[in-house]
């Protein structure tokens, strides 16, 4: 009985652990999305890359400065082209996001006034 009680643990682990890293990789709806929602599912990825590529410059330049202490050119030269990369993702990454947002917006507005054109 004690080891079906471990195994039952050890499942039970192991699902929690796939579910989090289905949702660290984006597989997962957003909360508050139904799946299948395409606008926002895109919106989601997009601020999510943003927000990753963010963090990684971050972490980037910690690394680079820990390299630098060390006295290792390579990983100096290294987390400045990771650093580099990162920024220019974020950029990228951002615009798309204004635009995409701001495109949804424009379609929500158009959606509003043909609801009101049909009231009137």
């Amino acid at each position: 009985m004690a080891k079906q009680q471990q195994a039952n643990r050890s499942r039970s682990k192991q699902d929690e652990t796939r579910r989090d890293e289905s949702a660290a990789s984006g597989n997962m709806p957003v909360a508050g999305t139904q799946q299948g929602d395409a606008e926002e599912d895109h919106l989601y990825g997009l601020a999510s890359v943003f927000y990753h590529a963010l963090q990684g410059v971050t972490a980037s330049r910690k690394y680079k400065e820990d390299a630098r202490r060390a006295g290792i050119d390579e990983l100096v030269e290294f987390f400045e082209e990771c650093q580099r990369e990162g920024t220019a993702r974020a950029k990228q990454a951002k615009e798309l996001l204004v635009t995409y947002s701001e495109e949804a917006e424009d379609e929500d507005e158009d959606e509003d006034e043909d609801e009101d054109e049909d009231k009137e």
